[in-house]
């Protein structure tokens, strides 16, 4: 019907009315799509998927951080020996990116995340001034993207122990997804 949509623009997928309103669901009503405990459970009970899940994370502590200039400083004839101070700030931050782990516990906290039920958010933590302090991974089925009319993310909700809890703008968080769906803002 014209005039149905004011800004004239197609809505990204269908999803169900008061889809906001709902804890995070990725089946979003359809029993054919598996809920994320059970993509959990089938990644815990199969040999088959801990073993790939398991070649992933015993990768994880043989990979080394290397900071290094970005291509267009490179090419602009900068040095990385002028940015010293910079690489030693980076290399301290990565020690402990979400200031608890290290970086490759915290690397695979990422993986197992993204490997079982393909929503990893990590979340940027800031002090007041706006500087980055730590980047926390947080459990991807305890969040859901809110949408707007078209479909479009533009917030995360997190339900901790089920019941509607703190909003994040998409700014805030970090959300990954491995396999992006035109049907759903699940991976």
């Amino acid at each position: 019907q014209k005039g149905a949509n004011p800004k004239g623009l197609p809505r990204l997928w269908q999803y169900p009315l008061a889809t906001n309103t709902m804890y995070p669901d990725r089946s979003l009503g359809n029993p054919e799509v598996p809920a994320f405990q059970q993509l959990r459970n089938l990644a815990t009970l199969c040999d088959g998927i801990s073993l790939c899940e398991k070649v992933w994370l015993d990768l994880i502590p043989k990979l080394t951080i290397k900071i290094q200039l970005r291509p267009d400083l490179e090419e602009g004839g900068a040095n990385l020996k002028d940015f010293q101070k910079e690489v030693s700030a980076y290399s301290t931050f990565f020690e402990k990116p979400d200031g608890t782990n290290d970086f490759h516990s915290w690397l695979r906290i990422a993986v197992v995340e993204q490997t079982q039920i393909d929503a990893l958010y990590i979340y940027k933590q800031r002090d007041r001034a706006g500087r980055l302090l730590k980047l926390p991974i947080i459990q991807g089925d305890t969040l859901k993207p809110l949408l707007d009319d078209w479909g479009a993310i533009v917030a995360y909700q997190q339900f901790p122990w089920g019941i509607p809890g703190e909003v994040y703008s998409t700014k805030d968080m970090v959300y990954f997804r491995e396999s992006p769906q035109a049907n759903t803002p699940y991976g």
